[in-house]
């Protein structure tokens, strides 16, 4: 035990984000134009999001140098110039303080060998293009321009379609929106109001680049593209395997081959970037485990009695046991871990507590918790952090709202940069919160399944009970059938019931509602009422009396006698 110890403070002292590296680009375009802006942005790393998302900043330059500061970390990236075709790369950040370089030779923008048409799409002097605002050959000096009727007029956001393909873009320079930079290529006009555009200044067929430099690693960038092609297509094929198909064992023999293809190339690969394999082997551990395809299989067959089956199986203990020791070798090994892992993490000492009664897992209670803590006291990386806080609010947020709250308040003093703060995800947290013991529920109405419109105001006199809940919940099934005994024991026109399921079909909704016999009112829960409470986890329940006013959240187990005197 004592040896156990050593090795786990070894290992948490361990964490990736320490650093930061000094990181300089320098892009040099075909053709350089005095006054267009070179454009550099980045955002981390995560397979399962599309490559031209939004950056985390873009960076403008005249004269193609960027100086900035990374943390450790994986980095997509995107590098553009008017002139050039944009470039996406993906450079890994050491746990360094180390200046490193980053030199990018540009090609010119290239389109199709032959030009049917060229379509301007965008926004022009309050104009909203069409594909079919095709513009106007010049055969005297082969150029397409816009029909005189709009020329000489402001620029917006502009960008041409080649034979129907989006191909250069006119951006509004300096630009806040990342994306666009990330979606588009772009090109200059003459600097005036005019748009000309010049098959000439185009180079034909694809488009080549250099990148060199200490920030650059060509093996490293093949065996990064590999593993994210992988997990795409991985997470495409399987899933949609699982989901259509009648055989479950030619989705497993599926699964095995992408798993036996990942050992091939971590084989292969030399021994400094084995650790890249890392991610991808708790993939498949914690979502493509034989024993996880299966409950999801038998889950959209609503085989109800092989899912019991399968829990109380053998199994279903070693899929939680691969998850752990995955995770634990992921933490020791690896020289960094993408934002996402941090959330998967902060649920594993519970899975270790639960497997550790059936099997010693020899790792130590509270093993994962105390990583994050580390991780928190090292790292300068606002969204590693900011996600880490918000799990545990969200985890307290069922039982202790006051506490989730300082979490979030720490969370905007001590992470600003969190995307949490930006996208909505926090604002949805605090929502849920505002919803005390009495407040006011706010009002809402729903058709249910048995065809009658639901609308709390109407059944002011009443106690309403709304519990928010989804057949693919165990928890949320766990309490049917005390809402059921609720529901017989106390009469309609003392206490209404709704259950607002969330993310069930109608068809599954309809067989479960039949098979356990409910006998309240169930309705398919809209994505606004659900925004209207701000619900993200689940069950999550309220009680409003005769009056509007919430008396109870969160209500579970045997409820008859709680909500009796709730009623007195």
């Amino acid at each position: 035990m004592k040896k156990l110890s050593i090795v786990l403070l070894i290992v948490l002292f361990c964490i990736p984000s320490i650093f930061a590296a000094r990181l300089t680009v320098k892009l040099e375009a075909p053709d350089h134009v005095p006054g267009q802006n070179y454009a550099f942005g980045y955002t981390e790393y995560e397979w399962q999001l599309a490559p031209w998302r939004e950056m985390n900043e873009m960076l403008l330059s005249e004269d193609g140098v960027f100086e900035l500061e990374l943390s450790t970390g994986c980095y997509d990236i995107v590098m553009l110039h008017p002139t050039a075709n944009k470039i996406m790369y993906n450079i890994f950040v050491p746990d360094t303080d180390e200046e490193l370089e980053l030199n990018v030779q540009m090609d010119r923008l290239s389109i199709p060998e032959e030009i049917k048409y060229i379509a301007a799409m965008g926004q022009f002097n309050n104009h909203s293009f069409t594909e079919k605002d095709h513009l106007v050959y010049n055969s005297e000096n082969n150029t397409y321009t816009l029909p005189d009727s709009l020329m000489n007029t402001p620029i917006d956001e502009i960008f041409f379609m080649v034979n129907g393909e989006k191909a250069v873009h006119i951006p509004s320079l300096p630009t806040t929106k990342y994306n666009v930079w990330a979606n588009l290529s772009n090109i200059i006009t003459d600097g005036n109001s005019s748009i000309v555009f010049n098959p000439n200044d185009y180079r034909r067929g694809e488009a080549e680049y250099i990148i060199s430099g200490s920030a650059a690693d060509s093996t490293y960038y093949m065996i990064h593209n590999k593993l994210r092609d992988m997990a795409i297509s991985l997470n495409q094929t399987i899933y949609t395997g699982v989901t259509t198909s009648n055989n479950l064992d030619s989705i497993i023999s599926l699964r095995n081959s992408f798993y036996n293809d990942l050992l091939t190339l971590k084989n292969q690969a030399p021994e400094k970037y084995r650790w890249l394999f890392l991610e991808n082997e708790f993939m498949f551990a914690e979502n493509y485990h034989p024993v996880y395809l299966e409950m999801i299989y038998y889950s959209t067959k609503e085989n109800r009695q092989k899912l019991e089956e399968i829990r109380k199986s053998p199994g279903y203990y070693n899929y939680y046991s691969d998850i752990i020791v995955t995770a634990k070798k992921l933490i020791e090994e690896s020289p960094w871990l993408p934002n996402y892992l941090y959330s998967s993490f902060s649920n594993l000492d519970i899975q270790v507590i639960q497997y550790s009664m059936y099997n010693d897992v020899n790792i130590p209670a509270g093993y994962f918790n105390n990583y994050l803590n580390k991780v928190l006291e090292t790292s300068k990386n606002d969204q590693i952090c900011g996600s880490i806080l918000f799990d545990r609010a969200r985890s307290l947020s069922y039982m202790f709202e006051d506490r989730a709250i300082e979490l979030i308040e720490i969370i905007k003093t001590k992470y600003p940069k969190y995307a949490g703060l930006y996208d909505g995800t926090i604002e949805m947290l605090l929502k849920r919160f505002k919803f005390k013991e009495g407040t006011t529920a706010p009002d809402f109405s729903i058709e249910t399944l048995s065809g009658k419109t639901f609308k709390l105001s109407e059944n002011k006199g009443k106690f309403v009970l709304i519990d928010f809940w989804g057949t693919w919940c165990s928890p949320c099934v766990g309490e049917v059938p005390h809402l059921i005994k609720l529901a017989e024991t106390i009469p309609a026109d003392q206490l209404v019931i709704i259950g607002l399921s969330v993310n069930d079909t109608e068809n599954v909704l309809k067989n479960f509602i039949a098979d356990k016999k409910i006998n309240y009112e169930v309705a398919m829960c809209s994505e606004e009422i659900q925004q209207l409470f701000g619900i993200n986890s689940f069950p999550t329940s309220f009680l409003v009396d005769k009056e509007g006013q919430i008396v109870a959240k969160n209500l579970r187990g045997d409820l008859i006698d709680y909500v009796k005197s709730l009623m007195e």
